[in-house]
């Protein structure tokens, strides 16, 4: 059988005797069902209070959850004592319905419990004569004294001694050995450098100019009379394997790159042309591994008036040739 019996702050209510709860002033008041057994539907609301309490900013602070059968209220704030009256309806209207009226008072400062009302006909058209009666059972209550001095504050208490180290957590489980690298590719060997032409005989009365650079050329052969100078870009032969980002030699001294062969180590090599080079330089770049697919992009000057220009070694041993015609780079063969 369905029942409306609630409790109040976990304690029961008595339903023979002396019954209802005594709270505290603006205390959390916590209403549940004591048995939610076949219950369908439920409420529960302040429906009485003394003179001063008012029923409707009691309600006003309900917060109820059909779920766990549970409502809290706010008790008024006060110094002479409240009484409340709370009435539990558990399916209404039907067969089953049952309804509980019980009480939750704030005590009098002399410990006494006020009446809620309930009369009309009395001196008071709310509460009856619970008015009149609640100033007798308040006990007369004077003005405030004053206020005594606050008390000094008392020692502190010792500290507690300190709690026991927490266990050492097990240690985490060792990572998976990770796959072997892949052996990396053999770099390709390098061409061996061109033997030089044998130079011509000197006519009588000596060369007067020679033109170009005769730097990394085996000159075989004999010539007779005197040289009188020697200027201008001759560019013979001389390569160097690339496979990280790289600047080509200016010619101002060590390396002086014409060949360069491409092998990249990583997804992409950057190649920085030299700035303004000698009029007539001639590059010539070629792929030389079609393992690991890479791009080589170019920058410092355009190359047939483009600012960006780039080779992939996605065209197996592709080359281009370019050469410095005094402002830019031009493309001559592209392969």
């Amino acid at each position: 059988m369905t029942s409306s019996i609630c409790t109040v702050n976990g304690s029961s209510i008595a339903t023979t005797g002396t019954s209802g709860i005594n709270v505290s002033s603006a205390a959390t008041i916590t209403i549940a069902l004591a048995n939610s057994a076949g219950v369908v539907s439920w409420s529960i609301s302040c429906t009485s209070t003394d003179a001063v309490t008012s029923a409707v900013a009691v309600n006003s602070t309900k917060s109820l959850n059909l779920t766990t059968f549970t409502a809290t209220f706010t008790a008024p704030t006060t110094v002479v004592g409240a009484a409340m009256q709370f009435t539990s309806i558990v399916n209404a209207g039907r067969v089953d319905q049952s309804t509980t009226t019980f009480g939750v008072f704030i005590l009098t400062p002399v410990n006494n419990r006020l009446f809620f009302g309930g009369e009309t006909n009395e001196s008071n058209a709310t509460v009856g004569n619970a008015a009149d009666l609640n100033v007798l059972v308040a006990g007369a209550i004077g003005p405030t004294g004053i206020r005594g001095a606050t008390g000094a504050t008392g020692p502190q208490g010792a500290t507690g001694p300190q709690g026991a180290t927490g266990a050492t957590g097990p240690q985490g489980v060792t990572g998976a050995t990770g796959p072997t690298g892949a052996q990396g590719v053999t770099g390709i060997q390098g061409i061996t450098g061109l033997q030089g032409i044998q130079g011509p005989t000197g006519a009588a009365g000596g060369i007067t100019t020679l033109v170009g650079d005769l730097t990394g050329v085996n000159v075989l052969g004999t010539a007779t009379g005197t040289i009188q100078s020697i200027s201008g870009p001759f560019l013979f032969p001389n390569y160097n394997g690339v496979t990280t980002n790289y600047t080509v030699d200016g010619r101002g001294g060590g390396v002086k790159d014409s060949i360069i062969f491409l092998n990249a180590s990583s997804n992409s090599i950057v190649v920085t042309l030299p700035f303004s080079p000698t009029a007539g330089r001639v590059l010539i770049f070629k792929c030389v591994s079609i393992f690991s697919p890479y791009t080589v992009s170019f920058t410092n000057g355009t190359i047939d008036g483009n600012g960006a220009y780039s080779i992939s070694s996605s065209n197996p041993y592709g080359s281009i040739t370019i050469a410095w015609a005094g402002s830019a780079w031009f493309i001559i063969s592209k392969i």
